[in-house]
């Protein structure tokens, strides 16, 4: 177990991380109905954030897209206007992490980005002209577990239309002692696409903005500590697991949200963690 000081923006995080549990999101690949991809992205990193609270049962992907679609229609929307308004229902927080792209200075958001990754999948949402989404579909055919780079696509020319992925890790390839870095992208065009539904794209093939869903440390409520306390114990694994989504992202981590006999307690238990 490590503590991990991350700073995005101008917000400093403290995540507690167990470096041997991997970042949940739903594996099911799905089919979106016309311009929905922001719907599907955004439902799985609802229930992404939903799953890493202990005993808190996400609500179901359909029931999300279906709202999400029925408030913002089928031609598209701006994930995060979606995930502003979505996410105080269930406790959850959306923040931007900036944009990236390949004739900017970004390294060190990218660094931030490959930390986060390591813990939980981000949104990403991209832009391409006609002439580039004729080519983005093209190379997938052809190479459907391929690394799509900026020369493949070349420059946008025209008006750019826009797409939703969720970035569930990232990966790395080496050429000549040169090392080359790439999202790997879980797609809403069913599992005929890519690479069963997935791609994998250079990080810095294009202009790409993110979005991040999280809960504080003032969200977790009463009752998800009962449904914590009532959930079966599995010894360390699961006490570790449970504090590394409780301070997925506490601003700071001091004693002041917990009093008496619930602060006791939960040092007592990231003690046994450690």
């Amino acid at each position: 177990i490590i503590w991990l000081h991350v700073s995005l923006g101008t917000r400093s995080s403290a995540i507690m991380a167990d470096v041997r549990y991997p970042a949940q999101y739903s594996l099911s690949v799905h089919s979106q109905s016309g311009g929905t991809c922001y719907a599907h992205a955004c439902a799985t990193m609802i229930r992404a954030a939903e799953g890493r609270i202990v005993g808190r049962e996400p609500q179901a992907h359909q029931v999300l897209v279906d709202r999400m679609v029925l408030r913002h229609g089928a031609n598209g929307a701006d994930c995060s206007v979606v995930l502003r308004g979505e996410c105080p229902r269930p406790q959850l927080c959306c923040q931007s992490l900036g944009m990236t792209n390949a004739h900017g200075d970004c390294a060190l958001q990218l660094q931030r980005l490959r930390a986060t990754l390591q813990h939980r999948p981000l949104l990403m949402s991209f832009f391409l002209d006609d002439g580039q989404w004729s080519k983005f579909t093209a190379f997938f055919r052809k190479h459907p577990s391929g690394i799509l780079r900026a020369a493949d696509i070349g420059e946008c020319c025209s008006s750019p239309q826009g797409h939703a992925v969720v970035v569930t890790s990232e990966g790395e390839t080496v050429s000549n002692g040169h090392v080359s870095r790439y999202w790997k992208c879980k797609n809403s065009w069913g599992a005929g696409f890519g690479d069963r539904g997935r791609f994998r794209v250079d990080e810095l093939a294009f202009r790409m903005v993110w979005l991040d869903v999280v809960f504080y440390q003032h969200s977790v409520t009463p009752l998800d500590f009962q449904r914590y306390r009532a959930a079966p114990c599995q010894g360390f694994s699961r006490r570790a697991i449970f504090h590394r989504r409780l301070l997925q992202t506490t601003p700071r981590c001091s004693d002041h949200w917990l009093s008496g006999r619930a602060a006791a307690q939960f040092k007592l238990r990231l003690a046994d963690g450690r």
